[in-house]
């Protein structure tokens, strides 16, 4: 008898099966671990957006009430302030509307609908709004400082803020001795 050389045609097949069904299984095993990836990336991404957007909201609320050196509101401390009735329309720009509302630092809309409401209407539209959400109107002055070089019609902007107005924008003006909008 001849000593056998080489794979016989089964063993060849069975090695072929083997080595077929391991590469499907690494092909599975990366295929699961690539979506994997891309979920917790998904989620990590959310959390960074959710993070942000409370980081921006937070501080947005921190200066609620914030009005610089604006004191024609009543005194808060020891005493009842009275909010006015009904809630201030957070879409005017009217000034008389705007110092009645400045008591009335954060306002809040609950469950606002698909179709946006008066008074939120006139500032919100339909199509910037998710139905069923929550609004919340925060009131205060820009921290940016304006700084005057020269006279009234010398004012320039501090490093980083608008030089120009901006339609349609209110704007609270105060100095150590005065304020007015």
């Amino acid at each position: 008898m001849k000593d056998q050389i080489g794979f016989s045609l089964v063993e060849l097949m069975v090695s072929i099966s083997i080595g077929l069904l391991l590469l499907a299984g690494l092909s599975t095993l990366f295929v699961n671990s690539s979506r994997s990836q891309a979920e917790l990336f998904k989620s990590s991404q959310q959390i960074e957006n959710g993070r942000y957007a409370m980081d921006l909201l937070g501080q947005d609320l921190r200066h609620s009430g914030f009005y610089g050196e604006f004191d024609n509101l009543p005194p808060r401390v020891g005493a009842q302030m009275a909010y006015p009735a009904p809630l201030p329309d957070p879409c005017s720009t009217a000034a008389a509307d705007l110092l009645a509302a400045l008591p009335l630092p954060v306002q809040g809309y609950d469950n606002v609908p698909a179709t946006v409401p008066a008074p939120l209407s006139g500032c919100l539209s339909d199509a910037n709004h998710v139905p069923g959400t929550d609004v919340v109107v925060i009131r205060r002055a820009q921290t940016e400082v304006l700084l005057e070089t020269g006279g009234a019609a010398g004012i320039t902007a501090a490093p980083g803020a608008t030089a120009t107005p901006i339609l349609n924008e209110v704007y609270l003006q105060a100095d150590a001795s005065a304020a007015d909008i």
